[in-house]
């Protein structure tokens, strides 16, 4: 898997593509953009960067005694006019990450609510 830093540059997170938990939404693009930043945002996490391109986010989990802060990085991409898939890869910083948070099953969860 990738490693993602605070300030990670789009090439390093492009680069894990793939490798995370994703999901298609029935809807246009820029509403799956719009909805898919808000989301991040109401699970907690700190937006570190947004594409201008409307493709990535990158966002970083908050430091907690159980955690370092992970990044995560939230990919939008079109399948067609009316799907959008969304991929979600969050790396761990270190061992102290117990229990796991699943921050892609938890960002994916909280879109899916906000799509219905």
């Amino acid at each position: 898997m990738v490693v993602l830093l605070g300030c990670a540059s789009w090439t390093v997170a492009r680069a894990g593509r793939g490798a995370g938990v994703s999901q298609v939404f029935s809807a246009s693009h820029p509403v799956v953009w719009a909805k898919a930043q808000e989301a991040v945002r109401l699970v907690g996490l700190t937006v570190v960067r947004v594409n201008e391109d409307g493709d990535c986010i990158l966002a970083e989990a908050p430091i907690t005694r159980f955690s370092y802060g992970e990044p995560i990085a939230v990919f939008v991409d079109s399948v067609d006019g009316n799907h959008v898939r969304v991929e979600v890869i969050s790396r761990k910083k270190g061992a102290a990450n117990i229990p796991d948070v699943q921050w892609e099953r938890k960002i994916l969860a909280k879109l899916d609510e906000l799509m219905s």
